[in-house]
């Protein structure tokens, strides 16, 4: 004996096809008009889905040029400076560049832990930037923030093109923001 099973929405005759032959998402968790739009930062998010102009919805506003090289003047002081002082301080000779290289080196991992766990180093901080992921607006990580760090290597290659990139690129990046999916925002 066949009884005739209760429709359940979803799984009728043409289910999931409207008019002119479309198809149309069958229902899910998510119906009508409770689907979730684009995400606001920081959060979820989806790459590059929901860009317009260059500037990702939620986000706070890209930081232009000026402040980044700021920032990246004031965070060389804080390399440059202890450098120096240890270098003259040891003599100038092989074992002040040996130690001198050290505590730039500490400095610069420092710096890079500090912008991937915060997203701002002292000079960001000091400008009001701060660096983001681009798909979510969520800190990059160490290992990201060390590597768009080393990525800079690019940038630098063919007479520092790369270092000028944001100030025609829609998303204001440099080669390496581009390359770990980063952007530089306003704080």
């Amino acid at each position: 004996m066949n009884q005739p099973q209760p429709s359940v929405p979803g799984n009728e005759p043409g289910a999931g096809t409207a008019a002119y032959g479309r198809t149309q998402p069958s229902a899910g968790p998510y119906s009508g008009s409770e689907q979730p739009g684009p995400p606001m930062y920081p959060g979820g998010g989806q790459d590059d889905l929901y860009v317009l102009a260059g500037q990702p919805l939620g986000m706070p506003p890209l930081a232009h040029w000026g402040l980044r090289v700021l920032a990246a003047v004031i965070d060389g002081a804080i390399s440059y400076v202890p450098n120096r002082v240890v270098y003259y301080a040891l003599g100038r000779g092989n074992v002040g560049s040996l130690w001198g290289a050290t505590v730039s080196l500490i400095i610069a991992v420092s710096l890079w832990y500090a912008v991937g766990t915060t997203g701002r180093t002292p000079g960001k901080r000091a400008v009001g930037i701060r660096l983001l992921r681009e798909a979510d607006g969520s800190v990059l990580g160490v290992g990201r923030a060390g590597g768009r760090g080393f990525l800079h290597l690019l940038d630098a290659i063919c007479c520092g093109i790369g270092y000028l990139w944001p100030l025609w690129d829609g998303k204001r990046q440099t080669f390496a923001d581009k390359i770990v999916h980063s952007v530089v925002v306003k704080a």
